[in-house]
């Protein structure tokens, strides 16, 4: 899959299923920055408390 970016667009996908298993369709990456800036940020979202 690909995604072209449109400004003030985000992409959400989760790495997780149900389960709790890891799910290999989440494997990603990101291209070269050819130009500009490339901004990310990371939301975690747990299903138990961590502490």
């Amino acid at each position: 899959m690909s995604v072209k970016p449109i400004k003030g667009d985000a992409v959400l996908f989760w790495s997780m299923g149900l389960d709790g298993q890891s799910d290999p369709n989440s494997i990603h990456g990101g291209c070269e920055v050819l130009s500009g800036e490339k901004w990310s940020a990371t939301k975690w979202m747990r299903q138990k408390p961590t502490f």
